[in-house]
Formats: structure tokens, C-alpha cells, sequence
């Protein structure tokens, strides 16, 4: 697992392994866990936020990314 700054928010990188082997063009099964991870989770986390998530032979790599980087405001027009 790593975690860093990114942006005005964070980005935490997960990677599983010792599971059992996914076999290579096999959809995994889309349970709760995993919709919960990719629907709820960026929600919960506010405006930015989102989850990546791959499942590889070796395990499941996913990517969560809290918030971002504010905005600057926009000039008003004509200066």
C-alpha cells in the first residue's frame, strides 16, 4: 500500500496478493463489497473522489483518490 499527497487531496494505491488466481479474461464476480468500493466510497469521500479498481491474476490493484485540488477562481471578464 502507498499513500501520498496529490492535488489538495490524497491518493492511496492498494495492491492484494496471495488470493486465488484469477484466470485471465474471466470477469470477476461484482458483489457488494466491490460496489460498494466503487459507487459509496467516492461519495462518502466528497466532490473529487473516486475509485480505479483492476483485478489482475496475481490480485486486486486499486487506486483511491480523496478530493482534489481546489480551483483558482476565474478572472472576471475585461479584467
Amino acid at each position: 500500500m502507498a499513500c501520498a499527497a496529490d492535488r489538495g487531496g490524497a491518493r492511496v494505491e492498494w495492491a492484494e496478493s496471495g488470493g486465488p488466481r484469477l484466470e485471465p479474461g474471466v470477469q470477476p464476480r461484482r458483489g457488494f463489497g466491490t460496489r460498494l468500493l466503487e459507487r459509496a466510497l467516492p461519495r462518502e469521500l466528497g466532490a473529487g473522489s473516486q475509485v480505479s479498481l483492476r483485478f489482475e491474476p496475481g490480485g486486486l490493484r486499486a487506486v483511491i483518490t480523496i478530493g482534489s485540488a481546489p480551483r483558482e477562481p476565474a478572472e472576471p471578464a475585461g479584467g
